[in-house]
């Protein structure tokens, strides 16, 4: 049977381990019996953004004579994560679902990686990640238009797991990432409670700046208003729902516009608000806010 070295981790819980061919896991749980092989795709769009976003903070940060570091991630990620399947089957009805239903090969080879393990009497805890079935999974950027993902999906898996998250402050694109992902594997709800309580996530306020400048470019407004009624709505906050939908029918959406342009419209999770928001909104102005909270009840 593999074997796996071990390396420290950063919160110093325990330590990630190494495969055979030298691949790293990260152990969220050291005693997991599965392995979530993540491959994370992002567009070079997303990426080209990411790093100029990158650049121009560490530009503000740096000493004049410290280089700038190189640019971060790639189209494809791939990050393993050792894990409970306890944990995930109870915590989200996705993976209940593609881990436990006998329809999926996923669950056929977790049985049959486990029976095998049994059979030469070797604790599912105590096994090496290299013994221990893999479950491959992949996530794109389409709704979250974010690079770097793995991190937020290694926190979500940390709530899920009841360990500490390893990002201490929590921005408005990591709590949009973070709540776009738990939505999209049915967690929301554990991820939720995290956020609004464990996290202390800060609301930013809203800009004043125009939606667009003096050069016809849209800022970056509309967008932050947007996520912010997205991320109420995932996190089932009502009152910050109930504000932010104000801003937005206040300020306005380039959506609304005559002028707009479906076909050019982004896929981001943000611009396509669920559960018929959007729509309402640009109909019947002054309903929408009763409307919304209406939906969310």
């Amino acid at each position: 049977m593999g074997e796996s070295a071990a390396t420290a981790s950063a919160d110093g819980e325990g330590s990630d381990s190494t495969t055979a061919d030298g691949r790293r896991v990260v152990n969220v749980a050291v005693d997991g019996d599965i392995v979530l092989d993540v491959t994370f795709e992002t567009s070079l769009e997303t990426l080209r953004k990411h790093r100029r976003a990158e650049a121009a903070a560490l530009r503000k940060t740096r000493a004049p004579s410290q280089q700038l570091p190189p640019a971060s991630s790639g189209t494809r990620v791939r990050v393993a994560y050792r894990l409970s399947l306890e944990v995930l089957k109870r915590s989200s009805k996705y993976f209940a679902n593609l881990l436990s239903n006998s329809k999926f090969c996923e669950a056929e080879a977790i049985s049959s990686a486990h029976a095998t393990l049994r059979s030469m009497r070797i604790p599912l805890k105590e096994a090496a990640v290299d013994d221990l079935p893999w479950v491959a999974v992949a996530d794109d950027d389409d709704a979250t238009k974010a690079a770097g993902r793995e991190a937020a999906f290694e926190d979500m898996m940390r709530i899920l797991h009841r360990k500490p998250v390893k990002e201490i402050r929590a921005t408005m694109s990591y709590a949009t990432t973070m709540a776009i992902i738990a939505d999209r594997f049915d967690c929301v709800a554990i991820v939720a409670r995290a956020l609004n309580t464990d996290l202390k996530f800060k609301w930013p306020l809203t800009s004043t700046k125009p939606l667009v400048d003096d050069a016809g470019r849209p800022t970056d407004v509309e967008q932050a208003l947007r996520q912010k009624i997205l991320v109420s709505w995932l996190l089932g906050q009502p009152l910050r729902l109930q504000q932010s939908s104000r801003e937005l029918i206040i300020r306005g959406s380039s959506h609304w516009s005559v002028y707009h342009e479906p076909e050019t419209a982004s896929t981001a999770a943000w611009w396509n608000l669920p559960d018929g928001i959007e729509s309402r909104k640009s109909i019947l102005k002054p309903n929408s806010i009763r409307y919304v909270l209406t939906l969310r009840r």
